[in-house]
């Protein structure tokens, strides 16, 4: 379920001053605040940092004590400095986005009619 203060659905949660993050959710589950980062590519574990700041934030302003706050990244290609940052790091999942296509004729309307 996406966050949002005054249930508008923004795309991007304001979290001034540690930025704009892309999407906060909640984890209808477990009750979890999930902080959601995407990223077109292979990104630099930089996100890692960028992530945890934004769940340092969540952790302070909006979650109750006892509530977990995860971050889960999507990228396309994950490469190797991001997956062992992100391996010290339980809270934060890396996951990767897959966008495949298909091309079908829709023109059968035209009839097999010769002029």
């Amino acid at each position: 379920q996406l966050w949002s203060p005054d249930d508008r659905r923004p795309r991007q949660f304001d979290a001034s001053p540690a930025g704009r993050m892309d999407f906060l959710c909640r984890d209808l589950d477990s009750d979890a605040i999930v902080v959601v980062e995407l990223k077109r590519g292979t990104p630099s574990d930089a996100v890692i940092g960028q992530t945890l700041r934004y769940m340092g934030w969540i952790r302070r302003e909006i979650a109750r004590p006892d509530q977990r706050v995860e971050g889960i990244i999507v990228v396309g290609e994950p490469d190797e400095k991001l997956l062992l940052a992100a391996s010290t790091t339980p809270a934060i999942r890396i996951v990767r986005y897959r966008i495949d296509f298909a091309l079908e004729v829709v023109d059968e309307w035209r009839g097999s009619a010769t002029p």
